[in-house]
């Protein structure tokens, strides 16, 4: 008895076993232009506290969501990758704790 199996074709092009492969052109940008953050500016000049603020707070999302998605793995009972995710959140909130370290380094807090 010969049973053929055929592959399973994603729904999504660029989706090819579990990693995503953007498509990109040699003149297009692998992140759309509506998905950056906008460049606050003062006098024409880029503003550092804010780029600064954006930053940490994005990782900050990054750790919650790292965070919720732990929890929610393993209460379905799956302990391993709850763990990892787990783990992927304290990595950022460090992330978080060095940035603001390095961005401190020789600034007074007044």
């Amino acid at each position: 008895m010969n049973i053929a199996i055929e592959p399973i074709q994603s729904p999504h092009p660029t989706i090819h076993l579990g990693a995503t492969i953007p498509p990109t052109t040699p003149n297009e940008s692998p992140i759309p232009m509506a998905n950056r953050l906008p460049l606050e500016t003062k006098a024409g000049n880029l503003d550092e506290s804010v780029t600064f603020a954006q930053l940490t707070e994005h990782l900050r999302l990054g750790a919650e969501a790292a965070y919720l998605l732990g929890h929610q793995r393993k209460a379905n009972g799956d302990e391993l990758i709850g763990s990892g995710f787990l783990a992927i959140g304290e990595l950022l909130e460090r992330a978080v704790a060095q940035t603001t370290k390095l961005a401190m380094k020789g600034r007074k807090i007044q």
